[in-house]
């Protein structure tokens, strides 16, 4: 078994129970800037707030290291020793990694890598695999763990390296997806459906679902609180959501990516100022995922890179609007330009 298949999937698909991308069409609207577009080798999965990326790539058949990206092109592997699988799932602002990597029996742990370089290696409690999700710029990392006779709980790893370990109360299972520099967490929990969670630094808990769905899949925050995700309703289609930290939620689809049964809106990050990123279908190819925009006022844009294949997968967005992600041939980086135009409404 090897993890790209599963990656940065890995996590989220055990956490959110995730299905395939799906919108409808835009309406036609006032011009905006045209983004431009950086595509190089791997799989991208997190940018920081000065344009460096990390992510993984297959150095060798079935066998994957870790990649930093620095905002010159310059690409740096890794890997944890021993691994034939390490993978970078989140940067924060002062180049720290942290992700996943496999052992020999296909067991997964949890790594950081340090800015020069140094790689230390974590897990759970009594854990048979861990899975480190998010960074955080206070070096706090937050994910999940398996134990016996513990199941599933998710935990904060503090720069000192103490693990705090919690699952939310009643929940049979706990996935934490993102931490902000609060030191506040997100993710879903499972009693008998799949529920959103915030986690405050002390350890206080608020559950919420969205109103009318069968399931809550929180993915990220953002400094302010402001929650971003993605929720099912009965038959297996759903939208994104976002949730302020009054509580007020706010879905979003509808006209502008409409769900379809195994289809929802698939939201993967926001930024300081509200931007939302993640995929959807294509309107007349919906096996071919697009990439869309949301901006914090609520207008769309859905965005391709051109020449890529027909799958455009976003993973993360920095707080200057600018996005990283995958396509069918590797990696992008998407920014913002103020010299053409294309539709938004």
């Amino acid at each position: 078994m090897h993890v790209r298949s599963n990656s940065l999937n890995s996590f989220r698909s055990a956490a959110c129970a995730l299905v395939a991308f799906a919108c409808g069409p835009l309406a036609a609207g006032p011009a905006v800037a045209k983004a431009s577009y950086v595509t190089f080798d791997g799989s991208a999965t997190s940018i920081n707030s000065g344009d460096a990326a990390a992510g993984y790539i297959e150095i060798a058949r079935g066998i994957y290291d870790g990649f930093l990206r620095t905002p010159d092109g310059t690409v740096t592997t890794f890997a944890v020793s021993g691994s034939n699988d390490t993978e970078a799932l989140s940067i924060n602002d002062a180049g720290e990694i942290a992700g996943i990597y496999l052992d020999s029996a296909d067991a997964a742990h949890g790594f950081v890598r340090a800015v020069n370089g140094t790689i230390t290696t974590f897990d759970g409690p009594n854990a048979s695999f861990t899975v480190a999700s998010s960074i955080n710029n206070r070096g706090e990392i937050t994910g999940y763990y398996y134990a016996e006779n513990v199941g599933l709980d998710g935990f904060v790893r503090k720069a000192s390296g103490r693990i705090v370990s919690f699952d939310v109360p009643g929940s049979v299972a706990t996935y934490p997806t993102c931490i902000n520099d609060r030191g506040v967490v997100v993710g879903a929990y499972d009693d008998t459906s799949a529920h959103g969670f915030i986690r405050a630094a002390d350890g206080a808990f608020t559950t919420f679902d969205v109103s009318g769905a069968a399931a809550t899949y929180p993915i990220c925050l953002n400094a302010k609180g402001v929650v971003a995700g993605y929720y099912a309703v009965e038959g297996g289609s759903g939208s994104g959501f976002l949730r302020t930290p009054d509580g007020t939620i706010t879905t979003f689809g509808g006209q502008d990516c409409p769900a379809r049964v195994n289809y929802p809106v698939y939201v993967t990050s926001i930024n300081r100022k509200g931007d939302i990123t993640g995929s959807c279908a294509e309107r007349d190819h919906i096996r071919h995922a697009i990439g869309f925009l949301r901006h914090a006022d609520g207008t769309f844009q859905k965005f391709h890179v051109l020449q890529q294949g027909p799958n455009t997968w976003p993973s993360g967005i920095n707080n200057a609007g600018v996005i990283v992600g995958t396509d069918a041939n590797g990696s992008f980086l998407r920014f913002p330009s103020r010299q053409q135009d294309e539709m938004r409404h």
